[in-house]
């Protein structure tokens, strides 16, 4: 029998969920402020909680996640219409998904000491320090990452555009070209 805490569950979850939204963030190319994926991410993280629901089985685990993922990503993407919350909460279980199961491959081919898998979440029992130690060698990877690429490919300019002819009017987005 594994314990499982109950601070490194949310830290890890928080951490977990941040790198997922952010993932979504950058697939689905959203404008949304780090302060809101903060929050979503806070938000999965208090969610997790329900895996220790004495009812938790596999209906309530398919409904709940589909209602978790919707939440998560209106907190951290605001109000959109139907279709595109669709589209959002689809992205992040797929994201989730394949998170989950690189995870669970790992676990069932190296079986690593302090991962437990218990009703479908993913627990890494990590010292505080690792934790932040791995957020760190994240952030600053990312970081990296997004400085060397926005230097080797420049970013496109994109502006609105609207033309007006006789009694219509057109308004539409165009990048801007050399051409």
């Amino acid at each position: 029998m594994n314990t499982i805490y109950i601070d490194t569950l949310l830290c890890v979850n928080l951490f977990i969920d941040y790198l997922l939204i952010y993932t979504v963030k950058k697939i689905l190319r959203i404008n949304s402020g780090n302060l809101r994926i903060i929050m979503g991410a806070l938000t999965g993280a208090i969610l997790t909680f329900a895996v220790f629901l004495p009812f938790y089985n596999v209906v309530f685990s398919l409904i709940y996640r589909f209602i978790s993922a919707f939440l998560i990503c209106f907190i951290s993407f605001g109000k959109q219409n139907m279709k595109i919350m669709i589209l959002r909460t689809i992205t992040y279980m797929g994201v989730s998904l394949c998170f989950s199961g690189i995870i669970t491959l790992i676990w069932l081919i190296a079986k690593p000491d302090g991962v437990v898998i218990y009703n479908d979440t993913v627990y890494f029992d990590i010292s505080p320090v690792m934790l932040i130690l791995c957020t760190l060698i994240a952030f600053i990877s990312l970081s990296i990452y997004e400085r060397v690429k926005d230097k080797i490919k420049p970013r496109m300019q994109i502006h609105n555009v609207e033309i007006i002819t006789d009694n219509n009017k057109y308004k539409f987005e165009s990048m801007v070209d050399t051409g």
